[in-house]
Order: structure tokens, then sequence, then C-alpha cells
């Protein structure tokens, strides 16, 4: 009985070890390189790592998207750069968990054979209380009929709000689907969550909003906020309910303008 005990808890180490690995290495994470804030957010499920890695994030042509696995010595990734007219990068890198720092060390024949030493950013202030007796926000009023949906339609930046807090929805075509990242600010992953999982439907658009540690993961563990959308004349209205939440709960709205393109 003492030797199967033993070797029931040596069979289960791997799992524990991968899972503490993916609780330490998930969510947002930054280094400064040469005067540039470089942000990286890793989505880890199971032993799979996504995410996105950019500088001066508000830009579009600055997102890249990551891919790759998670073992016990740590993470492993591809990172692709897709500047337009076919040029593309890809940069193989390998991370290590080194006193609460990410260390990534490039591949055999990278074009930037630097290692990077990341860190978890500086939390940000608590935002303040709504006033009470703040008046509601008024019911959303579409400019014209939701429009019938292709992937072209909604490639680019799309915007919500003004001034500082303004939020950049990017999105990115990346082989056969589509990626994204929305910031606002766009220098701390505090204020950043990937963007997958797009479905196209006739006039609707789904897609997740992903936080791996950030706006409430800290309570729900890592969930998506999931958008339904549709386009009328430049408006991409947005209902978004958190996967954690019942499918009846009541959505936040935004109503998003664009898209903003550019030159690749």
């Amino acid at each position: 009985m003492r030797t199967l005990l033993m070797l029931l808890a040596i069979l289960a180490v791997p799992g524990a070890t991968q899972a503490q690995e993916a609780g330490a290495i998930r969510g947002g994470w930054v280094a400064e390189v040469e005067g540039h804030t470089h942000v990286y957010l890793l989505i880890v499920r199971g032993a799979v790592v996504t995410g996105t890695h950019c500088v001066e994030c508000a830009d579009p042509r600055n997102l890249g998207f990551i891919v790759g696995r998670v073992d016990s010595a740590g993470p492993h990734f591809t990172i692709r750069h897709d500047y337009g007219a076919g040029k593309v990068s890809v940069e193989d890198v390998r991370g290590v968990l080194k006193d609460h720092e990410l260390v990534l060390t490039p591949g055999r024949g990278s074009a930037h054979p630097q290692i990077v030493t990341l860190h978890r950013p500086v939390p940000p202030p608590p935002a303040p209380a709504r006033p009470a007796g703040a008046r509601p926000a008024a019911a959303y009023v579409a400019p014209g009929p939701a429009q019938p949906l292709g992937a072209d339609q909604v490639l680019g930046l799309w915007l919500f709000g003004t001034g500082p807090g303004k939020q950049y929805f990017i999105i990115r075509r990346v082989g056969t689907q589509l990626l994204g990242l929305v910031c606002g600010p766009c220098d701390t992953p505090q204020s950043m969550a990937p963007l997958d999982g797009f479905v196209i439907n006739g006039t609707d658009l789904r897609f997740n909003i992903v936080h791996e540690d950030t706006g409430g993961a800290d309570v729900h563990g890592p969930f998506s906020n999931v958008a339904h959308a549709t386009l009328a004349r430049n408006e991409l209205h947005l209902k978004v309910i958190p996967s954690y939440a019942p499918a009846d709960s009541t959505p936040i709205e935004m109503t998003l303008l664009g898209p903003v393109l550019w030159r690749p």
C-alpha cells in the first residue's frame, strides 16, 4: 500500500508542476529594451501558450502574436510579426523563470539574438467609484441596419472613448484566422487584453477578450469577456458578458468607431 501511494505521488508531480508553472507564467510582462517598453501578454491553456507582443502598442503595425508550449523547463514559443506585403518575421524564444522574472533567450539563427528579462508591471491605482445618483447611459440607437460581415470589414483599428483612457481595439489577419489586442492606455499590460476566438455569421461577430491576470482574474481565475457585435455605418456595437457569468446576464455595451486602416 505504501509503495502504491508513493507511486501515485510521483505520477502526480508533473501535472502539479505544470499547473504551478502556468500560474506563474500567465498574464502580463514588461521589459525595457533600448529605451522602448516591450509588453508581453501570455495566455496559458493546459500546455499551450498563446498571446501577444508589442512595442508602442497603440500602433497595429507593432503587434506580434505568440504561439508555443510550456513544460517543466518553462515556455517555448515563437513570435510572429506580419509587416504586410508578404514580409513576415518569426522569432523563436525559450523562457525561464528566475526570481519572479521571466528571462527570454532567443533560439539559434534569431535575427535579434538578445536576452530579454521581463518583470511584472506595477499595479495601477484603483479606479474611482461611480458617483452616487449618476445618470445611467442612454440606450444605444444604431445609425442603420446591421450590415453583413466579412473579415475584411472588421480588420484594422477601432476606437472607443476619448482622451488618455481611449480604448484601441486592433484586429489583424494571421494566416487564416483573426487575432488582436485591446489596450488603453497602451503602455502597460494592466490595461491590455488579447482578442481571439473570432467567428463571423451573417451580420453577427463574436470574439473573446481574454483576461489572464487582470479584470477580475484574481477573483474568478483566467476568463474571457465574450463579445457579440454588429456593424452599422462604421459603428461596431458590442454586447459583452464575462464567461463566468450566466448567459442571461445584463451585458456591458460599447460602441467602437472605425476601422482606421494603416499602411503595411
